[in-house]
């Protein structure tokens, strides 16, 4: 496989994960605001309004995948410190310019490992 068929799957893979991980969230009652928000300092996988009691937060996933189910890196273990700085940019940018009823803020990770959906809550602090 050559690098562009690679490159192909890889985002065929992050697609599915991304299309999963909205499922999620609407299925449990949240709304998806924004989906591949690109901004200049980066970009965001999801963007959810979620109502917790009488709150609605603001939630940024981050969406991460594997395709090989013996990868020696978990989805979680690739946010790498330069990452996280890039979506607490992009979070900030996109904050600035948010007009929605949000009153609090959360970033969660979606993690598919072609097998398993799973969504950490509260997985990174601003």
């Amino acid at each position: 496989m050559d690098d562009q068929e690679k490159q192909a799957v890889r985002r065929a893979t992050g697609g599915t994960a991304e299309d999963l991980a909205a499922a999620e969230y609407e299925k449990a009652g949240a709304r998806i605001v924004a989906r591949n928000h690109r901004l200049k300092c980066g970009e965001l996988d999801l963007v959810v309004e979620e109502t917790d009691g009488s709150e609605i937060v603001l939630v940024f996933v981050e969406v991460r995948a594997r395709s090989e189910l013996a990868s020696w890196e978990t989805p979680a273990e690739s946010l790498t410190p330069s990452k996280l700085r890039k979506l607490r940019n992009a979070a900030s940018s996109y904050l600035a310019s948010y007009r929605g009823a949000a009153t609090s803020v959360r970033f969660d990770l979606a993690s598919w490992n072609l097998q398993t959906m799973q969504i950490h809550k509260n997985f990174w602090w601003y």
